[in-house]
């Protein structure tokens, strides 16, 4: 490994005397200014200060050493070691480079050995230790000391030690166990009595000082004094005492998780922790944690979704370690409060979400149903976009589970996907169900319904709605119904036949509108309609003329519909005048009386035609004299003669029947029926 080094010291003033690297003209004059003397130095003693070069990205460790053998009083001799930034993980030996990289320099010699570059074999600077299988027991008192004052103020740390001692082992301690942003911006001096500065307006983050003359800091808005290194008072933080007892023996796996996960983690001493603690919580066997918990601590430890996002999505992208379900996993993040600090697009969170829903059907609609009571349904929130991503694939199978078992997803997921009601399965279900279900759709704001295409389903796939609900609520629904029959060869359900019953002014105005109609329709109109009511007779003779020509629909069987086809024509007929409507005799009236002389009526037919015929007392038995006689005055009112007869009675036998009824209707009315000419 490469480490560069440079040399300050007294000529002509504080100046560089050799340097194995060129660095901008800010770092160097950083460098030069930190080199100088701080505080009061005994004869005998050094110190140590360490801060990064933030333009040039190296880090330095720095030994000055008091000069008296210069002649100008307060001269010092500076060496620093450079490591770049992305060195710092690979060095966990850095004793080793504390106590035998640094070199005194002597007066009057050649200082060209510092101008070089030193390579240093990575076995010196990597010791590495086996993974320990238990920490101490024995607490370094002043080593937790100073970690916890570290981690428990953004103050710059002032310690004092009186014992004499190995004061870099603490500041090595701690600067070992930081992760990669922090460790990069860690500033520290020890060995000085007296406090220093980097610069006017910034302190080191740590100083340990010599203890002299039994002066003690006190406590200040500024600075967070650690007074007794051993102190006993100070609380114990698990977390602390875990990395207090880590730093004495860092096993290899620290370093690599350091090197792997901190990187993208801020400088902020509390973000450093966190990275920390969760080393522990991944290699602790006896620590359990839930998917829940895991994505509070990722959440709370780091709120930025872009801070941690190597090691978010290494716990919780399910990144093939299978640590944490991932059903738990993808439906705790889909309602935790903690949602914004994750970054769904690094997690593949909405790629994984659908193959979960593929892969394990009945438990993500458990899981979404779960969510839709745990947290409000808000537009453009991220619950409210992966339930729309549910609707938008949700297979007939997982529609009839929705169906019986998660009625409010259900619900939630028409909102947001109307097709969902088209599909058959929604409407599977029991009777009480299938109402909801309706209700839900026509209660809904703003839902869109295609009303055609959803009687469609209805009527193909013979769902019983109550016809009750669809009059009250479907518009047009009877339009819609007339249509269906219209174009297809189904039966029309019972319950869709009473739709149109209840609407037989909009089944008026569509027969109306429409002269395309089928033989199938036409028979089911028939006997919908009442031939005689004013709503019908908004219809002309002519209008019905045209649908039974242009659709060739043909009643002369002997069928009770076709039989009740020709009796509904001859009663509307009956209820326009006869030039209007000879037309619709001329097709059924010959059937109509056959049927009647034959005695192969069925009674309920008569009952269109009864209004029409005069009352014959004791003769109103005699339908056949009683039609006759509504023929004649019916002409004899239109001032047409007796031989229009022919032109709708097709027998001779019968037309002579009715030419003698005319004539005596012509010549006096009904006393002629009883007493002849």
């Amino acid at each position: 490994m490469k480490i560069e080094q440079v040399l300050h010291g007294y000529k002509d003033g504080h100046e560089l005397l050799a340097s194995s690297i060129s660095l901008s003209v800010k770092d160097a004059r950083y460098m030069r200014i930190q080199s100088d003397i701080s505080g009061n130095l005994s004869l005998e003693d050094y110190y140590l200060k360490g801060y990064p070069l933030l333009e040039e990205k190296f880090y330095v460790i720095a030994t000055t050493w008091y000069a008296p053998e210069m002649k100008r009083p307060g001269c010092v001799w500076t060496h620093s070691l450079l490591i770049p930034f992305e060195s710092l993980f690979k060095i966990n030996n850095f004793k080793y480079i504390i106590r035998n990289l640094f070199v005194r320099p002597d007066t009057g010699k050649v200082f060209s050995s510092y101008n070089k570059s030193l390579d240093i074999g990575d076995n010196l600077l990597v010791n590495m230790n086996p993974e320990i299988q238990s920490l101490s027991s024995i607490l370094n008192q002043a080593l937790y000391n100073i970690f916890f004052s570290y981690f428990a103020t953004d103050k710059p740390i002032i310690a004092q030690y009186a014992r004499e001692t190995d004061l870099e082992e603490y500041i090595i301690s701690l600067w070992n166990i930081l992760p990669y942003n922090q460790k990069n911006s860690f500033s520290f001096t020890m060995g000085t009595t007296e406090l220093i500065k980097l610069n006017e307006d910034v302190n080191p983050d740590i100083q340990i000082l010599k203890s002299s003359n039994n002066r003690q800091f006190i406590k200040s808005s500024i600075f967070e004094v650690i007074p007794n290194l051993n102190n006993k008072e100070l609380r114990i933080d698990d977390n602390i005492l875990y990395l207090t007892r880590l730093s004495e023996k860092i096993p290899a796996s620290y370093f690599a998780f350091l090197q792997n996960f901190s990187k993208d983690v801020s400088r902020g001493k509390q973000q450093s922790l966190s990275i920390c603690k969760f080393y522990k919580l991944l290699t602790d066997k006896n620590i359990k944690i839930s998917e829940t918990e895991i994505i509070k601590l990722l959440g709370e430890s780091f709120i930025s979704p872009t801070e941690a996002r190597k090691l978010k999505f290494s716990l919780i992208g399910n990144n093939n370690l299978n640590l944490f379900d991932e059903g738990k996993l993808l439906f705790g993040l889909l309602t935790s409060p903690y949602l914004k600090s994750f970054n769904l697009t690094d997690l593949n969170y909405e790629q994984r979400l659908v193959r979960f829903i593929s892969d394990n059907s009945i438990d993500s609609l458990k899981y979404f149903s779960n969510a839709i009571t745990q947290s409000e349904i808000i537009p453009n929130t991220e619950l409210h976009k992966y339930l729309l991503l549910l609707s938008k694939h949700l297979t007939p199978d997982l529609l009839q589970i929705m169906n019986s078992k998660y009625r409010e997803l259900l619900s939630v997921c028409v909102m947001m996907n109307p097709d969902i009601v088209s599909m058959s399965e929604y409407w599977y279900t029991n009777k009480q169900l299938l109402y909801e279900n309706f209700k839900n759709l026509v209660t809904i704001k703003d839902l869109n319904i295609n009303w055609q295409e959803m009687l469609n389903l209805f009527l193909n796939e013979n769902i019983p709605i109550d016809y009750s609900l669809i009059v009250d609520y479907v518009p047009n629904a009877a339009v819609n119904i007339l249509n269906w029959v219209n174009e297809n060869e189904k039966d029309l359900p019972d319950n869709y036949y009473l739709v149109l019953e209840k609407s037989r002014k909009q089944v008026v105005k569509w027969i109306k509108d429409n002269d395309q109609i089928s033989s199938r329709l036409f028979f089911l109109i028939i006997d919908l309609i009442n031939p005689n009511d004013s709503l019908t007779l908004e219809i002309s003779p002519l209008h019905w003329m045209k649908i039974i020509e242009k659709n060739d629909i043909d009643f002369s069987g002997r069928s009770p519909l076709e039989e009740k086809a020709n009796f509904f024509l001859v009663a509307i007929a009956f209820n326009f005048p006869i030039k209007e409507s000879i037309i619709l005799l001329e097709i059924s009236f010959n059937y109509v009386y056959t049927t009647i002389m034959n005695a192969e009526l069925y009674t309920p037919n008569w009952e269109l035609l009864d209004k029409h015929t005069p009352d014959l007392g004791y003769h109103n038995w005699d339908k056949g004299e009683r039609l006759r006689m509504t023929i004649a005055e019916k002409l004899i009112s239109a001032n047409m003669e007796a031989k229009e007869i022919k032109r709708f009675v097709h027998s001779k036998k019968d037309r002579d029947d009715f030419q003698k009824r005319y004539k005596k209707s012509k010549k006096g009315g009904f006393f002629f029926f009883f007493f002849g000419d």
